[in-house]
C-alpha cells in the first residue's frame, strides 16, 4: 500500500532512518521509564566503548558502494570484507569487555552488543545495494521490519526481567533471525538472479577484497574517530560526575535524533547524486550544498525556538519531571545538533570528491578538540561543558572539510 503513495526517493531513505533512530531511541526511552540510573549509565558505557569499534568495522562501505558509480568493486566483495570485519570487530569487542567491565554480567552485555553490531553490518550489504539503484522503499521496508521487531522483543523482555543482559540479549536474537529469514529473502526477490550474499563468493574475491579494504581503511578508521565525539564527553562525565548524571546526559543527547534523522538522509541518499553533479556539473553541486545548508540553518532555529518555549514541559513529559529543569541544556543540544549538521554536510561535499583519505585527520583534529575540551569544560561547567566541546569541535570540522573542498577544487582549475 505504501509503495503505491508518491513519495521521492529521498523521503524512503528519511522514513528508513526514521525507523532506526526511533528504535534507537526507544531502547533509550524503555531503560529511562522503566530502569534505573545506574541501568541507564552503564549502557551508555557500553555503547561508548564498543561503538567506536563497531563504526571502525563498517569502513563506511556504504558511502564507498554507493559512490560507485562505475562499480569498480562487486556487491560479493563488499559483503565479503563486511563478514571479514565484523568478525573481527567482534573478537576486539570482547577483549574490550574483558579489560574495561568489572562483572560477568557487563562483559556478557558487551559480547552480545557486539554481536548485534554485527548483525547491523552485515545488513548494510543489502542497504547499500538499494540505496545504490535509487530503491529506497525497499531500505525502508527492511528497516521497518528489523528494527519494529528489535525493540518490541527488547521491550517486552527489559519490562518484564528489568535488567539489560537478557533484553539485549532477546534484541540479538530476533536480528538475527530477522535478517536471516526474512529480509534476505525480500533483497533476492528484488534481484533474484544474483547470488551475491552467499558465502561460496567470499572466497573468490580475494585480491579486490584487499584492494577495497585499502580505499575504506582510512574511512573507517574515521568512523571510528567520529564514534569518540560521543564517547570522550560520555567518559569525562562519568569519571566527572558519576553514572547518574550520565544517564541524564544520554536522555538530553538522545533529542538529536531529529537532526540525525533529517541530515542522516539527506547524507546517504544524495551522495549518489551528488558525486555525479561533482563530476559533471558543478554548478548544480554548489546550489545543492547551498539549499542543503540553508534548510540545515532553518531547522536549526525551529529546534531552538521549540527548545526555548517548551523545552521544560517536553522533557517532562518525555524522561519524568526530574527532567523538566533541564531546558536550558536542551536549548545547548540543539545548538550541538546544528552544528553537528553543518559539520556532515561539509563532510558530505568532500565523499562526493572521494576525497576519503583527507576526512581522517580532520576527524582526528576534531576528536582531540573534543577529547581536549570536555576534559576541561565538565569540570568547569558539568554536562553544559561536554555539549559546548562537542559544539565546537563540529564547528572546527565544518570549516577544516570546507577548506580542504575547496583547496581540491582550486588544484582542478590550475
Amino acid at each position: 500500500m505504501l509503495r503505491t503513495i508518491k513519495i521521492k526517493n529521498y523521503q524512503w531513505a528519511m522514513l528508513a532512518n526514521v525507523a532506526s533512530a526511533v528504535a534507537a531511541w526507544a531502547m533509550l526511552l524503555v531503560l529511562l521509564r522503566f530502569g534505573t540510573e545506574r541501568v541507564v549509565g552503564e549502557f551508555s558505557l557500553l555503547q561508548a566503548a564498543l561503538l567506536p569499534i563497531h563504526m571502525l568495522t563498517t569502513l563506511k562501505l556504504r558511502t564507498v558502494q554507493c559512490s560507485d558509480i562505475d562499480s569498480e568493486y562487486s556487491v560479493a566483495t563488499y559483503h565479503a570484507l563486511r563478514v571479514a570485519s565484523s568478525s573481527a570487530g567482534i573478537i576486539v569487542s570482547v577483549l574490550i569487555s574483558l579489560l574495561m567491565f568489572e562483572g560477568f554480567s557487563m562483559v556478557l552485555a558487551g559480547f552480545v552488543l557486539a554481536l548485534s553490531y554485527g548483525i547491523a553490518n552485515l545488513r548494510e550489504s543489502m542497504i547499500s545495494v538499494f540505496q545504490g539503484d535509487n530503491k529506497n522503499y525497499h531500505f525502508f521496508l527492511i528497516n521497518i521490519i528489523s528494527n519494529s521487531g528489535g525493540i518490541l522483543v527488547f521491550s517486552v523482555i527489559f519490562f518484564i526481567a528489568r535488567e539489560l543482559l537478557p533484553a539485549l540479549f532477546g534484541y540479538l536474537l530476533v536480528k538475527y533471525m530477522l535478517y536471516s529469514f526474512l529480509e534476505k529473502k525480500i533483497y533476492y526477490r528484488v534481484y533474484p538472479r544474483t547470488n551475491n550474499l552467499s558465502p561460496i563468493k567470499w572466497c573468490e574475491n580475494g585480491s579486490q577484497m584487499v584492494c577495497l579494504l585499502k580505499v575504506s581503511a582510512p574511512l573507517g578508521c574515521t568512523a571510528l574517530v567520529g564514534a569518540l565525539f560521543t564517547s570522550f564527553p560520555r567518559f569525562s562525565i562519568s569519571s566527572e560526575l558519576g553514572l547518574n548524571d550520565l544517564a541524564v546526559f544520554t536522555a538530553l543527547m538522545s533529542l538529536l535524533v531529529a537532526y540525525n534523522i533529517i541530515v542522516n538522509s539527506f547524507v546517504q541518499s544524495a551522495l549518489p547524486d551528488l558525486s555525479r553533479s561533482y563530476s559533471y556539473d558543478l554548478r548544480t553541486f554548489f546550489k545543492k550544498v547551498i539549499l542543503a545548508i540553508g534548510g540545515v540553518t532553518l531547522l536549526t532555529l525551529s529546534a531552538l525556538l521549540i527548545a526555548w518555549t517548551t523545552g521544560g514541559w517536553i522533557l517532562g513529559l518525555l524522561f519524568g519531571p526530574n527532567y523538566s529543569n533541564y531546558g536550558l541544556e536542551l536549548i545547548y543540544v540543539m545548538l550541538v545538533g546544528g552544528a553537528l549538521s553543518l559539520f556532515s554536510i561539509c563532510n558530505l561535499m568532500l565523499s562526493a570528491q572521494r576525497n576519503f583519505i583527507l576526512q581522517l585527520p580532520v576527524y582526528i583534529v576534531v576528536a582531540c578538540s573534543i577529547f581536549f575540551g570536555a576534559d576541561y569544560f565538565v569540570v568547569t561547567y558539568g554536562m553544559a561543558g561536554a555539549m559546548l566541546s562537542q559544539g565546537i569541535g563540529y564547528l572546527l570540522g565544518a570549516g577544516l572539510c570546507l577548506g580542504l573542498f575547496l583547496m581540491r577544487i582550486k588544484n582542478n582549475v590550475l
